[in-house]
């Protein structure tokens, strides 16, 4: 008889016959070795590759199951929470629940608290060292629990609606259709570098004068240099920061 066994999931492998990125439940072979996992669909066919044949014992590799006394959450929930709690980060339970299909934003919240903060019910779990803030509590900022975003700024064609909503900002480049001071080097455009003969009268004072040009552009450079630094900084470009907040 073919063996039936339940495995906690600590991976995403991939079908050894289709290639494709397995979604539980799927096969682990129990006899080849290195291990080999199977997608239900191969599975169903009677796939085999090389020297994986389908009468071999199997394990049923599954996460539907409770990790912890609360029943409601099984292990593939789990692992949903913490892979959307570190995109959309701590706080952010709404935009969580909407990721974690039967979840409120106060299951999620509650569930997690309990059993990664005040319980740390699973094994390895670091302490959470005691401040002010987790003894007493403390009103909840979204923005101060996320102070990077990891999300790629997003890349919207030229023109369209959300390309304007983010001014423009190209993000392959780092830049912006319209800069701040978007003109400045016309001061600059028409200048002529040998324009003065050393042996004028007015060399030294059509050089200065140049010079002082240069230095003004650079200045606005420097200003515009400086608006790109704040955006950056506060995370202005985070799409999905930004429309939040704006909502």
């Amino acid at each position: 008889d073919m063996m039936y066994i339940e495995e906690i999931i600590t991976s995403d492998p991939v079908c050894y016959i289709c290639n494709k990125l397995l979604i539980e439940p799927y096969i682990k072979c129990a006899y080849c070795s290195p291990e080999i996992h199977v997608c239900s669909k191969c599975f169903a066919k009677g796939g085999e590759k090389n020297y994986h044949k389908n009468n071999h014992d199997y394990i049923v590799i599954r996460n539907e199951f409770p990790l912890t006394d609360d029943e409601n959450w099984t292990a593939r929930e789990e692992l949903a929470l913490l892979t959307v709690l570190q995109e959309c980060g701590f706080g952010n339970w709404d935009d969580i629940s909407k990721r974690i299909p039967g979840k409120s934003p106060e299951e999620c919240r509650d569930h997690y608290i309990k059993n990664y903060i005040d319980k740390q019910v699973f094994p390895g779990l670091p302490k959470i060292q005691e401040t002010t803030a987790s003894l007493f509590g403390s009103d909840i900022v979204p923005y101060t629990f996320k102070l990077q975003d990891l999300e790629e700024p997003p890349r919207f064609a030229v023109g369209t609606s959300n390309s304007r909503l983010l001014a423009g900002y190209n993000a392959a480049r780092s830049d912006f259709e319209v800069n701040f001071d978007n003109h400045a080097e016309l001061i600059i455009s028409e200048l002529k570098y040998n324009e003065f003969d050393e042996d004028r009268d007015n060399y030294e004072l059509g050089t200065s004068l140049q010079a002082a040009v240069v230095g003004a552009y650079n200045n606005r450079l420097k200003e515009r240099a400086r608006r790109r630094r704040i955006i950056r900084d506060h995370g202005l470009i985070a799409f999905r920061r930004t429309v939040s907040w704006l909502n």
